[in-house]
Order: structure tokens, then C-alpha cells, then sequence
């Protein structure tokens, strides 16, 4: 038995009420809902832990859910350091004040017992729990929870997690945790304090300081009360950060101070790092147990923040980096270039280019800097906006003298920049190189132009001009073809892949992955068919301007898209076959992304298919990287599922945009294939929801087709739940404060059409659609306009089976089974179901028996499922009536029809005519004698002999009243029971 013992002298020491009771709400209080959901949710079982670092709003979110609680008895006690003995006395006062007879002497054992008595259950909740630091504590409470009858619920405050045995809870299922990533407030919660606190706040002000704060409440609250009476909060917002006065004091009080000495040594040498390892740490520190400190780090302070993308390693949060840096200054000037030093020989060791680069510039290594730069150019530069990137640690300019001596060191400081998304740095020294750029040794200046021609192209990217990108890249190739300069390939790099161990790198020997459709394999650079389709853009002539040979029909050898822009084997293709393939390499991935951008992915395609082929063979890893997540978009839009894997999956350690964009692939494949779950949390990755901002990136940090395609897929994601407001506001902020191309703007008015047909609006959906398809019928080629009538005629015909005209979608459907390649297979099945549900709504049974059994064979290699749930009861009878007439993909159509709820699948099913229900095995092979098996192979499925399932079968016949296979199959279905 446990034994916990007061001493009877302390009760002589009166208890502070003010412990007792809820503390005051601050001056400004903030409604958060989606957090006392989750408290109203976790009160109901038996730990509730709500564990973060100072500053995260920990005891105003659990005082406002107190407060609210009018039925709900909570028992509140605030823990203070020396509290000791007196803890258990304390607990049992806060528990009487609602009704618990708990005598003076209170321990454990009799407060679960008084506790035990009560007529309901009682919210004990324990403020700074992590104070109370007696072992005896933890085993008190842990004892208390299980032994109060379930009578008492523990909700928990606390820094660290506290050793109460919640292994236990959470295999159970009884602990309710909020972290700090959960206290972090959103952007719409940032911007109703930045209101309730009297502050202007557009929509740019509220994500800068966002961003600049990470949610972090503490910097929020500190920012507001500033911001109030600031007269410039535009400058203010700008300069924010962990070294502002208030925002210091803090964190060194109440975060830095609480770790003891060789942590707080760790953290300030490796502030200058992002991202941190226990690798790196090691080399910064000289220590040997890094990791395991970064780990214990991670454990007990919200302000290390482990990287999903990289095992092992860390950030900072932005302000507390910004502090950490400033401290070490301070503290430790003199190792501040050291360590940079130290950091930039660790990355260039392992063949990290933009780390090593930032590093050595910021510890005055301009000898290794214009080295990487020489050796690395490929790998420094950026291709297109990053998304909500967390910024890196600034780096110093240098001195004019240094510039001087060697011009090139401008354009490794422009490359640094650009890497850091600098836009107006990077300018200033891509300005500063060309003006020195006489002063290069004669030998030395045709590598300079090529390096500085590939990051005015990386820049002109950045800053989002699309329309600069070819001409810049175009430019990089002629200085390529007519110096004769032979870019550095990496060492170890073969024609069918990337060495191993590379950063960022994807499968060693991997290949490129096709893209099938007109044109033949990646590898020659073969064009990509566009997108579109069932919940998503809809085609490549109504989406995309086509390009390419086989929609032109002129072209008779393969073209680079230099080649292609219009003068065919002229100039601009003649540069690119000159030029070294890493220079090759180069161009293409940056054609790509900006053709992407554009919302081209007939164009994207084709360039990022042969970029990606280049890089691989130049054993390149950033421009791979930035070509296979994208490629994997266009993939998946195109309904090629299986290449979109593979290519998503290439490079798991790619830059922040590049895993969004396999993240965003992964979910369009979820999607098309009814996995509706795993399509959430990839498009969580790719695009963390943002209530401001409708789950879409901010649209100063991205660009155009990215936010889109995620709005389609959120929209698409709603609509499967049923939440069709919600699937229109993820369309709705997909436009907000953008300027889109006409042809994203394209994607947008199909999915928002299929949302009004899916509520039955009809004439609304026919109304978003007549532009597109009037717009996309009036282009010029042949081969645009047949696939542009295919994606608007899709929705279209949508629309007129919603209105009940079958006739009508029949007509504007095209011959979906002739179609030309440029149509995406999306859209192909789409129509071909489509196609079939109007026909047998026409009572053309044959025709559509026959039009089904195409689109399943289209479908099935692929996965295609979401096309058949979302199609509602007229898909569910025609692939019933399917299985009936005989289909040579019986296990899918089986699988869809029993995933697909038959009209009024809310009610319960009828009872058969003999009152006799079926059993579960019964009903199992009824289920069989849909097919065309026969006895004997439904006995193999089974596993059961060939006599177990006639009995089955017999007894099936008597409980429906039927005699024959088929009259029970239909008998089974008239009772909802397939």
C-alpha cells in the first residue's frame, strides 16, 4: 500500500485562496473554440495534458474554459515551487470546495476515496504542475486517477511532461494532449487579437507578424500591446523579433534560464545553424551526446522543433533563434566566425552546396564561397518560391575591399540571398557583380557570365516574372554553346541516377519516371498530356495551350522548349543541343516551374520530364528535385497515379516547395482513389491549413497553380464529407488577392461548377460552364479544342443529369473512347461513366453495359475509385445491375457497389418476407452470387467446401423466398441487403 503523510504542523500554515480560485482573464481575451473542444473533449476521460513552454497561453485557454463551465464542477489549484507536503492539502481544498469531504489530513488514498463518494464526476485541474518536482507527486496523481471510481478528471498544465505513467493512458485511449503546435494561434486567431486590441490589421500585417511570431501567443500579445499606439506598424511588424526588449526579457527569464549550463552552451553555439543535427551539433560543441540532448531538448521545450522531413533534425523557433544568435553575440563574440567556419566545412563535406555557401559567407571564408560557387552553381540556386519558408539565420555583408579582390564573391552572396528568398539582396549584388565584372581574370570571365546569367534567371523566377524565365535561360545557353564552358558535374554521378548519400538525393541509378501519352518516353523529353477531370482541372485544351509534336502534327523530330517557343530547329534549339547538359539541366527545370506557374502543364510537363532526365544524368540533385515534385503534380492531374507516386516519392529531402508539390501529387492520387484520409494528410503537408487564408498559402509566398490545385483538392475533400460551404470557401480563397491566369482561373469555374451541380443547383453550374466551354471551343488547334469540349462537356453533362435530362448530357458528352491523347485519363473516365449513366437512364442498357465495362478497364490499372463513390445512386445501380450481366472486373465492381450506400442506406435494412435475417457467412455469399463464379470457385474464395456453401445458398433461397440465383440477387438488393 502507498503511503503519503502531511505533517500535522503545516496545517497551522493557512492555504492562499488565491491558488484556489481561477486566475483572473487578461485585459483582451480571445474566444478559441477549436481548443475547448478538445478540452471539453478530454474533461470527459481521465487525463487532459496540456504541455508547453512559457508564453503559449497555457493558463488563459484553461482559466477561459474554466469559467465556461457552469455545469461542469472544476477544482482549480495553481502549483508553486515549495509547495511541498502542503500539495496534498492544497488538492483536497480545491476538491472540497465542490463538494468533496476530504478530511485535514489528506493523501492520496483518502482523497480518491472522498472522490469516490461523489454523486458526479469533478475536473481537478492542476496549474504548473511542473513545479511540484517530488516523484512522490506523480505517483500520487497516478494512483488518484485510477482509484477515484472514474469520478475524477485530471486536467494538467505543465512545461515538461510529467512521469504520471501516461504510457498507459494513451494505449487506452484516455489522455487528451494540446501541445505547442496546438496552442500556436492561426492567422485568423492573430488577426482578431490585432482587432480586439484596437490595431489596423490587412491582411498582409497579420501574416507577417504570423510569421515573424510562429503563432507563439506571448509574441503575439507582446506585438499587440506595441502595436496600439506605434505610429509606423508596418516598420514595427518588420523588425520584430526575438530581440525586442519585451520578447528578450522573456525568454531568457523563462525559457533560456530554466536549462542547465551545458544546454544553454548547445543551444547559443548552435543557433547559427538551421537545420541542426546531432551530427552538426557534435562538430559545433566538440561533444559527443548532441543528439540525445537535442532530443531531450525537443521533449521539454516547444522552441525545438523536430523536422518531419528530416529524422534528427531540429529548428528553432524563429524568435527564439533570433534571441539564441543574439545572445551568443553578446556573449561570445569571438566564436561567432569559428563556428560559422566549422559549420561550412560540415556541410561542404557532405555535399550540401546552399548550406556550405551561407555558412562561409557568414564566417569570411570568401575563398571556399567562390569556390562552392564555381564548383556548385547548379545546386545554389533556387527554382520559384519557396512557401512560408522559415527564414535562415542572416548573414553579414562584406567589406567593400573583399569585393573588390574578388568580383565573384557578389555572386555567391547574390546566390545566398536568392536561396533565402532575399529577393531585394540578391538584386543588389547581382547588380554589384555586373558592375565589377570587368575586373575578372580574362580566363575566368565566361564561367562568371554563365553563373551570373543562371541567377538573374533564378531571380527573375523569384520575383515571379514568368515571362523573363525562357528569354533568361535562352541567354544562359547561348553564353553555354558559344564559350564552350563545361559546367562541374558531381563527382560520382552516372547517366541513370544520383550518387548516394547525396543531400536531397533520390535512388541511387533510380530512372526518370515516364510520361506516358503522345510522345514517347521521358527520357527524350516526350510532352505531357494536361490535366483535369473528376475533381480536378479538368483538360489540357481547356486548362493549357497545347504544344508539342504530336498535337501539331508538323514536327518530326523531338524539340527542347526552345525549340518548340516557334522557330523549330532555329537559334534557340541549336544553343540548347551546344550547351553542356548541366547547363541544359538548369534551363529546363527552370522552364518548367515557370511554365507550372503559368498553369501550362502540357508545356510543364514536357520540359520538367526531360529536366528531371538532364539532372539525372548530370547527377544533379536540386534542379531533380525541383523537376520530380512537380512532374508528380502533372502526373496526378493527368490521372497517371502510379508515375505520380513514383515520382512524389523520388526525393523525400528536397526544399520546402518541392516536397509540398510531391505532397500535393500524393493527395490528388489519395483522392482519385477514395482515400480520403491519407489524402488529408498529404495536403496538410503540402499546405497546413490556414483558417485566413482558406488552407492556402499567403499569396505574396506563392504562386498561382500551387494555391489552386490545393483549393481543388480541399474543395474536393469537402465535398466527400459533405461540407459543400466549406468546399466553396476553399475556392473562394484560392482567388483572394490573386491575379490568376486565365487558365487556373479555368480549373477554379469547373470545380466550382461541380459544386453547385453537387447541391443541385443545376442552372448555376451550366452558367460558370458556358464561358469555359465557349472559350476553349474558339482556339485555334484542332487537337486544344477537342480537349477543351472534353473537360467543360464532362461538368456540363454533370450538370444536365442533375437537372434530369439525359438526352441533353448525352449530346455535349464527346466520344470519350476516341478521344485524343492530350485528353488526361481523368477526364476520359469521368466521361465514360458519365456516358454510360446517361444511356441507361435513356434505357440503352447495351450501350451502357458496354460503356462501363471500358471505364473499369481504364480505371482498374490505376486505382481510379473516387469517380464511382462520388457518382451517387446512379453509379451505385449501374454498376449493380453490371455485376448481373457478367463483367470481367467482378472483384472491383463488387468492392465499389459494397462501399457505395444504396439510396436509403439510413434506414435499417427490411427483414426478409419469411422474418428469418441472414448471418453474417449468409450474406457473404449472396454477395458471391452476384459474380459469374460458379459453386465450386466460390467455395475456393471462401476457403469453405463445395456442400458448406450450398447449404449457404440453400438457406439464402428459402430466408428471400427466392429459387433461382439470379431472383435472389435481385430479392437481396429490393432489401438493401448488397
Amino acid at each position: 500500500m502507498h503511503e503519503w503523510h502531511v505533517g500535522t504542523e503545516e496545517h497551522a500554515i493557512p492555504l492562499l485562496a488565491s491558488k484556489l480560485s481561477v486566475p483572473p482573464p487578461p485585459e483582451v481575451t480571445l474566444a478559441r473554440p477549436r481548443l475547448t473542444r478538445l478540452l471539453d473533449a478530454g474533461a470527459r476521460g481521465p487525463v487532459t495534458l496540456v504541455a508547453a513552454p512559457a508564453g503559449w497561453g497555457k493558463t488563459v485557454l484553461l482559466g477561459t474554459w474554466a469559467r465556461a463551465q457552469p455545469d461542469l464542477p472544476v477544482a482549480w489549484y495553481t502549483v508553486e515551487a515549495g509547495d511541498g507536503p502542503r500539495f496534498w492539502t492544497y488538492v483536497g481544498a480545491a476538491l472540497g470546495r465542490h463538494g468533496a469531504a476530504v478530511p485535514e489530513d489528506a493523501d492520496p488514498e483518502r482523497i480518491a476515496a472522498a472522490v469516490a463518494r461523489l454523486e458526479r464526476p469533478i475536473v481537478l485541474l492542476l496549474d504548473d504542475l511542473h513545479l511540484a518536482v517530488d516523484q512522490s507527486v506523480a505517483e500520487g496523481l497516478d494512483f488518484l486517477v485510477r482509484h477515484a471510481d472514474r469520478r475524477l478528471n485530471l486536467v494538467a498544465a505543465t512545461r515538461t511532461e510529467p512521469p504520471l505513467g501516461l504510457h498507459r493512458w494513451r494505449l487506452s485511449g484516455g489522455l487528451t494532449e494540446v501541445h505547442a503546435h496546438d496552442l500556436a494561434f492561426t492567422r485568423e486567431e492573430t488577426a482578431e487579437l490585432l482587432a480586439r486590441h484596437r490595431v489596423p490589421a490587412s491582411a498582409r500585417r497579420v501574416g507577417d507578424l504570423h510569421l515573424r511570431t510562429e503563432g507563439w501567443p506571448a509574441g503575439l500579445r507582446f506585438a499587440a500591446h506595441s502595436l496600439y499606439a506605434h505610429p509606423d506598424p508596418d516598420r514595427f511588424i518588420a523588425g520584430y523579433g526575438g530581440e525586442h526588449p519585451s520578447v528578450a526579457s522573456y525568454l531568457v527569464d523563462e525559457v533560456l534560464a530554466g536549462h542547465p549550463a551545458e544546454a544553454r552552451d548547445m543551444l547559443l553555439r548552435t543557433s547559427i545553424a538551421e537545420p541542426v543535427s546531432g551530427e552538426l551539433a557534435d562538430a559545433l560543441t566538440g561533444r559527443e551526446d548532441a543528439a540525445r540532448m537535442l532530443a531531450e531538448l525537443e521533449r521539454t521545450n516547444g522552441f525545438v522543433v523536430p523536422l518531419k522531413s528530416r529524422p534528427g533534425a531540429y529548428r528553432y523557433h524563429r524568435m527564439f533563434g533570433e534571441l539564441l544568435r543574439a545572445e551568443l553575440r553578446r556573449r561570445s563574440p569571438d566564436q561567432v566566425t569559428d563556428l560559422h567556419r566549422r559549420a561550412a566545412a560540415w556541410h561542404a563535406d557532405r555535399h550540401m552546396p546552399p548550406d556550405a555557401l551561407r555558412h562561409a559567407l557568414a564566417g569570411n571564408d570568401w575563398n571556399r564561397a567562390t569556390e562552392l560557387l564555381v564548383l556548385h552553381w547548379p545546386e545554389l540556386i533556387p527554382y520559384g518560391p519557396e512557401n512560408d519558408q522559415p527564414p535562415a539565420p542572416p548573414i553579414p555583408p562584406p567589406p567593400a575591399s573583399a569585393l573588390r579582390a574578388d568580383p565573384a564573391l557578389a555572386l555567391a552572396y547574390a546566390a545566398a540571398f536568392l536561396d533565402a528568398q532575399d529577393r531585394t539582396s540578391a538584386t543588389a549584388f547581382l547588380r554589384l557583380a555586373q558592375r565589377h565584372r570587368d575586373r575578372m581574370p580574362q580566363g575566368q570571365r565566361a564561367r562568371y557570365a554563365l553563373v551570373a546569367a543562371a541567377l538573374r534567371l533564378s531571380e527573375a523566377q523569384l520575383y515571379g516574372d514568368q515571362a523573363a524565365v525562357l528569354p533568361a535561360a535562352r541567354q544562359m545557353l547561348d553564353l553555354s554553346a558559344n564559350a564552350g564552358v563545361a559546367a562541374a558535374a558531381r563527382p560520382g554521378a552516372t547517366a541513370g541516377g544520383t550518387p548516394a548519400g547525396m543531400r536531397n538525393g533520390g535512388p541511387a541509378g533510380s530512372a526518370t519516371p515516364p510520361v506516358r501519352g503522345n510522345g514517347g518516353p521521358a527520357a527524350t523529353g516526350s510532352p505531357a498530356r494536361n490535366a483535369g477531370g473528376h475533381g480536378v482541372p479538368a483538360s489540357a485544351a481547356t486548362l493549357a495551350r497545347n504544344s508539342g509534336p504530336a498535337a501539331a502534327g508538323a514536327a518530326t523530330e523531338e524539340l527542347s522548349p526552345f525549340g518548340r517557343a516557334g522557330d523549330g530547329v532555329g537559334a534557340g534549339e541549336r544553343a540548347f543541343r551546344a550547351a553542356d547538359p548541366v547547363t541544359r539541366a538548369v534551363a529546363l527545370a527552370a522552364v518548367g516551374v515557370a511554365e507550372m506557374e503559368s498553369g501550362d502543364l502540357v508545356a510543364a510537363g514536357y520540359a520538367l520530364a526531360a529536366g528531371l532526365s538532364e539532372a539525372r544524368a548530370a547527377g544533379l540533385t536540386r534542379p531533380a528535385s525541383a523537376c520530380a515534385g512537380r512532374l508528380a503534380v502533372v502526373h496526378a492531374v493527368r490521372g497517371e497515379l502510379r508515375d505520380a507516386g513514383e515520382a512524389a516519392r523520388a526525393y523525400p529531402g528536397g526544399s520546402v516547395a518541392d516536397r509540398a508539390h510531391a505532397h500535393l501529387a500524393l493527395a490528388l492520387v489519395a483522392l482519385h482513389r477514395d482515400e480520403l484520409a491519407e489524402a488529408a494528410a498529404h495536403l496538410d503537408r503540402a499546405a497546413p491549413p490556414a483558417p485566413a487564408h482558406g488552407g492556402v498559402p499567403p499569396a505574396d509566398r506563392a504562386g498561382t497553380t500551387f494555391p489552386a490545385l490545393v483549393a481543388v483538392v480541399r474543395a474536393g475533400l469537402s465535398e466527400a464529407r459533405g461540407d459543400l460551404a466549406g468546399a466553396h470557401r476553399a475556392i473562394a480563397a484560392a482567388r483572394a488577392d490573386r491575379a490568376l491566369p486565365p487558365l487556373v482561373e479555368r480549373w477554379l469555374a469547373i470545380a466550382e461548377a461541380d459544386l453547385h451541380t453537387a447541391r443541385g443547383d443545376a442552372s448555376g453550374a451550366r452558367g460558370l460552364l458556358g464561358p469555359a466551354v465557349r472559350d476553349s471551343g474558339r482556339d485555334e488547334a484542332g487537337g486544344r479544342r477537342a480537349a477543351g469540349e472534353a473537360a467543360g462537356a464532362v461538368a456540363l453533362a454533370r450538370a444536365y443529369l442533375c437537372a434530369g435530362d439525359p438526352a441533353a448530357a448525352a449530346r455535349v458528352l464527346p466520344p470519350w473512347d476516341d478521344l485524343e491523347a492530350a485528353v488526361p485519363l481523368a477526364v476520359r473516365v469521368d466521361a465514360g461513366l458519365l456516358a454510360a449513366i446517361a444511356a441507361r437512364r435513356t434505357g440503352d442498357h447495351r450501350r451502357a453495359a458496354r460503356d462501363v465495362e471500358a471505364v473499369l478497364g481504364l480505371a482498374g490499372p490505376e486505382g481510379f475509385r473516387r469517380v464511382f463513390t462520388r457518382g451517387g445512386t446512379d453509379a451505385r445501380d449501374l454498376l449493380a445491375a453490371h455485376l448481373d450481366a457478367g463483367t470481367a472486373y467482378w472483384p472491383l465492381v463488387a468492392d465499389l457497389v459494397a462501399a457505395m450506400p444504396p439510396a436509403a442506406a439510413a434506414d435499417p435494412p427490411a427483414s426478409p418476407e419469411t422474418g428469418e435475417t441472414l448471418t453474417e457467412r449468409e450474406l457473404t455469399v449472396l454477395r458471391y452470387l452476384q459474380s459469374m463464379l460458379s459453386t465450386v470457385e466460390i467455395a475456393g474464395e471462401l476457403s469453405l467446401s463445395v456442400n458448406t456453401v450450398k447449404t449457404h445458398v440453400r438457406n439464402i433461397y428459402r430466408k428471400l423466398s427466392a429459387t433461382r440465383r439470379r431472383e435472389a440477387v435481385r430479392r437481396g438488393r429490393e432489401l438493401r441487403l448488397i
